[in-house]
């Protein structure tokens, strides 16, 4: 029996909103590219060195060791602690984003991604981490020029098993993969995404999707593999992030996010930093409500009613719940760099691209050899992927018909965008060959 609230999720989305790291989409997207996954049980087993549980079964050392010697995995004359040493190696190099859990215990399958070497470590999970995520983004850009652009980048980089990794790894992985049911279980589970739908979702995102196609041919200029694949998943997650914010605004526009690179020092443009990350947050909470205000999808509010135990008074009014669509906004925009802090411990959140992101998106609206001035890059930034902090003149105009008020461009503003172009040198992303010229560009220490 299909769930109603999936239903709905696909009606809304396309796919169902998880509190997703970028490596559970990375295996789902490429889960759904290959069609093709893998058990990786002596991996897994090799991999995991801690456990809620704590080490028990085959995941201990000793058990492991003969399993490992048994099977032709491992020299007889590695000791348990060369082992423990030897584990610690796998699990730094496989378990990057922390998504790596002891699978082969009996106790369930809670989702289980290792970080994307080839396609040798795709998984496939009865827990889709990802919310079918991947597969949906995959499907999406199959209905476009540059979309299948992407897709070819993708399938080269995922099916090299050409590197020193993968030969360290290779006596733990598997002979064969299998097929994927993934889209089988996407359709029983979701629906069918029309033709007429991708052709509206694939136009809403072109902008975002032409510019990961020109990251994907900037990447193949001197860029390591692993790097090729963690920067495509992030501009990918950086596409999701962009097209939730656009289905929660009812005219479908582009969202604007104001960044705050002052490090707190300025309370003006800090304070205009969270009130704007709340608000953007807030309008996805309210995603479902406004589509179904406008006609787009139809529920009924006790779908979505929190499931409680234990209650008393069964007369209590009940409201929706939404605060899985909040914590799909938040996990994602920390997960991809868009927002600080990390930790979870300081509630209040602001937008603030990290380095790596910001290298990233950069690197998607420049053309291989193109040369930009910083105001013209800053604008195309905004258009493009959302960021605003004021390296354009029309940054203050947008923020105040946007009911962001309270900044002055001189005071709070210039200071802003200063710190951003620094970060932008400090990432060899540009140069300033004069006072006050500012020239931006994938490799600017050419135009000196």
């Amino acid at each position: 029996m299909t769930n109603k609230k999936f239903i709905v999720n696909f009606e809304a989305l396309g796919y169902i909103p998880f509190q997703t790291k970028p490596v559970h989409f990375a295996n789902g997207f490429f889960l759904s590219l290959t069609g093709k996954s893998n058990e990786l049980e002596f991996l897994n087993k090799v991999a995991v060195i801690k456990s809620n549980r704590g080490l028990e079964g085959d995941y201990e050392h000793e058990p492991l060791r003969e399993i490992l010697i048994e099977n032709n995995k491992l020299d007889p004359s590695i000791t348990v602690e060369n082992l423990r040493k030897l584990r610690l190696q796998v699990n730094g190099i496989v378990d990057n984003d922390e998504a790596v859990f002891p699978k082969f215990t009996g106790h369930g399958d809670f989702g289980n991604e290792y970080t994307l070497i080839s396609d040798r470590f795709i998984t496939e999970n009865s827990a889709k981490k990802d919310g079918y995520s991947g597969h949906f983004v995959h499907q999406v850009l199959e209905t476009t020029p540059e979309g299948k652009e992407i897709l070819e980048h993708a399938k080269t980089w995922i099916f090299n098993r050409g590197t020193p990794l993968e030969h360290f790894l290779a006596p733990l992985l598997d002979s064969e993969s299998r097929p994927s049911k993934l889209a089988e279980e996407y359709e029983q589970k979701l629906g069918i995404l029309t033709i007429g739908r991708l052709s509206e979702i694939s136009s809403l995102m072109d902008p975002q999707t032409k510019a990961i196609a020109q990251l994907c041919r900037n990447l193949e200029r001197n860029t390591s593999h692993h790097m090729k694949l963690r920067e495509l998943t992030i501009a990918l997650c950086s596409w999701l992030f962009v097209y939730i914010q656009k289905i929660g605004d009812a005219n479908k526009k582009m969202p604007i996010m104001f960044m705050d690179f002052n490090g707190g020092e300025n309370t003006r443009t800090r304070a205009l930093s969270r009130n704007c990350y709340s608000r953007q947050r807030d309008w996805f909470c309210k995603s479902y409500q406004t589509l179904r205000e406008i006609g787009e999808i139809s529920f009924e509010d006790e779908i979505f009613y929190p499931q409680e135990k234990n209650v008393i008074n069964s007369d209590v009014e009940k409201v929706p719940d939404y605060k899985f669509l909040e914590d799909h906004f938040h996990y994602l925009s920390l997960r991809i760099g868009f927002s600080q802090p990390r930790s979870n411990r300081i509630q209040q959140k602001h937008f603030e691209l990290q380095p790596e992101t910001a290298r990233i998106l950069i690197s998607s609206i420049l053309e291989s050899e193109e040369v930009l001035e910083f105001e013209p890059l800053s604008m195309r930034l905004r258009e493009i992927w959302g960021p605003c902090y004021g390296g354009s003149h029309e940054d203050i105009i947008l923020l105040n018909k946007q009911g962001y008020t309270g900044l002055d461009f001189d005071e709070d503003l210039i200071p802003n965008s200063t710190k951003f172009s620094n970060l932008l040198k400090r990432l060899n992303l540009a140069i300033e060959p004069s006072d006050g010229l500012i020239l931006c560009a994938n490799n600017p220490e050419e135009l000196l």
